[in-house]
Parts: structure tokens; C-alpha cells; sequence
């Protein structure tokens, strides 16, 4: 059975990546009348060959490819969260800064005892229906 877990990635591996370089190699000849590209379509065939013959031997190619999707991601998260940071909350924190909102209502004002916002006391019915 762990055969067949180790060789399943390995072929599906070899099919996608053979398949995209083929469709690469034929690429410009379909859409554009050009030659034929064959770099792409000699390394989608050892690709798409290997992964029906033979997947162990991708194994070397797959790590390789997952430690470079590893890295793609981490770098992708960082980029996608400092946009969103810098592009996103900034801007609104700065607009409400401008505006004089405060949310938390953080400014120090008089001297006080205490920040605490007094509430009233709701009945413990309001929990019965929470949804």
C-alpha cells in the first residue's frame, strides 16, 4: 500500500508537468504558425514516459519542484500580506487617524482612575436564542 502512495504523486507529477511542456512545445505552432518547440516536447515526453513506466525515478525532480513550491509560497504569503497591510489597513487607519475616530477609544485624556467603560448588565436570557 505505500507503494502506491509514493508512486501516485510521483506519476501524477510526471503526467502534469509533461503534459504543460508538451502544450508548450505545440504552442506556437498551433496559435502562431511557427516551428515546432522542441526542448519542451523531448522533456514532456521523458516526463510523461517516466511517470507511466517508471515514477520512482522522478522522485530527485519532485523534491527539487516542492522545495521551489515551498519557497514560492512562503515568499507569495509575505508579498500578499503586505500588500493587503500596507495597501488596505494603512490607508484606513490613517484616513481614521485624519478623521479623529478612535475605535478604542485609546486617548488619554483627564487624569482618571480608570479607562473601564461601565455597561449594564444584561439578563442571562440573551443566551438562549445565540443563532
Amino acid at each position: 500500500m505505500s507503494e502506491d502512495l509514493d508512486r501516485k504523486p510521483l506519476r501524477d507529477f510526471g503526467l502534469l508537468v509533461g503534459s504543460v511542456l508538451a502544450a508548450i512545445a505545440f504552442w506556437p505552432m498551433v496559435m502562431r504558425g511557427e516551428s515546432l518547440r522542441m526542448w519542451p516536447l523531448a522533456t514532456g515526453a521523458l516526463l510523461l514516459i517516466l511517470a507511466l513506466t517508471r515514477p520512482r525515478l522522478l522522485r530527485p525532480l519532485y523534491r527539487i519542484w516542492m522545495r521551489i513550491g515551498e519557497w514560492l509560497g512562503w515568499l507569495n504569503t509575505r508579498i500578499i500580506l503586505a500588500i493587503g497591510f500596507f495597501g488596505l489597513v494603512t490607508p484606513i487607519g490613517l484616513v481614521m487617524r485624519l478623521v479623529g475616530k478612535d475605535p478604542m477609544r485609546r486617548r488619554i485624556g483627564e487624569p482618571e482612575t480608570s479607562y473601564r467603560l461601565h455597561r449594564t448588565p444584561r439578563s442571562g436570557a440573551h443566551m438562549f436564542h445565540q443563532y
